[in-house]
């Protein structure tokens, strides 16, 4: 069982959780009476037997000049009224010698506040050897990195059969080959989606544009005089002037 202390000369004047002996320990070396009994009164639940009724007559006289010096310089001032009341709490708190049978001490006139509870603290202590132990198991581990495989573009298309496989790999060759510096970067995104995407309707080329278009290929391609002469008329049809 655990009992929280208060005293001023340990854990910077923090409460602070202890073994039942060493809470008498610290209970013994109190500076003052007022001391005595607010340290008494964090733990309500500490038994009392005839050990502690002797400690608390005596407790004066038992104190070594060096630890004297240490109490003094805990103790806080106090009032003379402070003082007296004191002195009454430790004089209602003096148990005579009795077979040990636990009696609650009397209540003085004026009670003092009572000290709000300290808050628990966890006491965790650290596990390094379990740490190192983690550490060298991680340290034993072996990540496999694999190497990128050795694929040749070109065997995989003269092997391709099927003609969805013929496209994708098509594809990946032109994917292969292609640049920033290409033509087809300059196209916009219609003409893109155009490319991707042709239409399945055959193409209305009932308008100017197209036939001229159709007559400058064949111009060019078949050196005909007929698609020469379309060209002409189109041309001047289409750009005045």
């Amino acid at each position: 069982l655990w009992y929280n202390c208060i005293c001023g000369k340990h854990n910077f004047r923090q409460p602070h959780l202890m073994l039942l002996a060493m809470w008498y320990h610290h209970l013994q070396g109190a500076s003052s009476d007022y001391k005595w009994q607010q340290m008494w009164d964090a733990n309500p639940q500490a038994p009392i037997n005839c050990t502690l009724r002797d400690m608390a007559s005596h407790r004066c006289d038992s104190i070594l000049p060096t630890q004297k010096w240490g109490q003094e310089a805990d103790t806080t001032p106090t009032s003379p009224g402070q003082h007296k009341q004191a002195s009454s709490r430790f004089t209602s708190r003096s148990l005579p010698h009795t077979p040990c049978s636990y009696a609650p001490p009397q209540s003085p006139l004026h009670s003092p506040t009572p000290l709000p509870s300290p808050p628990q603290v966890l006491l965790t202590c650290p596990l390094p050897h379990s740490l190192l132990h983690l550490l060298q198991l991680m340290s034993t581990f072996f990540y496999e990195h694999r190497p990128c495989p050795d694929i040749d573009i070109e065997v995989l298309q003269h092997s391709a059969t099927f003609q969805p496989m013929l496209d994708t790999m098509s594809f990946i060759q032109a994917l292969r080959s292609t640049s920033t510096t290409d033509p087809v970067t300059k196209l916009s995104d219609n003409a893109l989606n155009r490319l991707c995407n042709p239409p399945n309707i055959p193409l209305l080329i009932d308008n100017p544009g197209v036939q001229h278009s159709i007559f400058t290929y064949l111009a060019l391609e078949h050196s005909s005089q007929v698609a020469y002469e379309g060209v002409c008329c189109s041309s001047k049809h289409n750009f005045m002037g």
